[in-house]
């Protein structure tokens, strides 16, 4: 990695995959809110959070976020949160609006609006505004985290998910690896190890069936940087 900023960055999951592009899931998992300790070895980093929420009119938002704590929030402070508004259709999640707000030495806002029928990506970061075509099956770069709980289980090698961060996109592409038992907090549990690399980066995580596949271990190497999340606290589903 390239100095602190790029370091903290990553608490917010955002560097994270042959069905291509968005696939086909039939229900997504419970409403359920997620936090996770990021440390480089014995130095705790920060905090990040994942959750899903249902509104009363039945708006489906997937948010996550993240902050520096500890020693290293004495050097920067650094916060950055996410929202991702969809509907889900016919097995499929369709991002209708991306929100990301970052807080620190570099402050920084986007937003971004689907719109399925034109074809349309309308991109704002701070004052400028860009507009793009939209890729059929297209994710932002978010809620594509919860495209990947829903897909693994598949009988397939790897997923490709098309994000819209640029004009052109990024294919995200994530391998699974096999399953294993993990010893976590919350006992020892079932997971599927899926990974990403891509250039000098990756990106390993270990989804446990028991959560709907949602990560209970992320461990990122980045130009010999190594860091690690853990799975601390979680609701929504059975712990017993």
């Amino acid at each position: 990695m390239h100095g602190k900023n790029h370091k903290l960055k990553w608490l917010s999951f955002s560097l994270l995959y042959c069905s291509c592009f968005n696939s086909f899931a039939t229900s997504l998992p419970p409403d359920f809110a997620a936090e996770y300790e990021v440390s480089k070895g014995f130095l705790q980093l920060g905090i990040a959070t994942r959750s899903l929420t249902t509104t009363a009119q039945g708006q489906r938002i997937y948010r996550s976020s993240s902050i520096t704590s500890g020693f290293i929030a004495w050097l920067v402070k650094e916060h950055i949160e996410e929202e991702s508004y969809f509907v889900f259709e016919q097995g499929k999640i369709k991002p209708t609006l991306y929100l990301a707000n970052r807080k620190g030495k570099k402050n920084r806002v986007i937003r971004q609006e689907y719109d399925w029928k034109a074809k349309q990506v309308s991109t704002q970061v701070n004052q400028n505004h860009y507009q793009y075509p939209l890729v059929e099956g297209s994710l932002d770069r978010s809620i594509y985290q919860l495209s990947l709980m829903l897909d693994i289980g598949k009988k397939q090698n790897q997923f490709v998910y098309h994000i819209t961060e640029d004009k052109h996109g990024r294919d995200y592409i994530i391998k699974i690896l096999g399953n294993t038992k993990l010893q976590t907090k919350f006992g020892q549990l079932k997971t599927t190890i899926v990974q990403r690399q891509y250039k000098t980066l990756t990106t390993t995580m270990w989804c446990a069936s028991k959560f709907a596949n949602l990560p209970v271990r992320i461990d990122h190497e980045e130009n010999n940087m190594s860091f690690r999340a853990e799975l601390v606290k979680i609701s929504g589903f059975n712990l017993q």
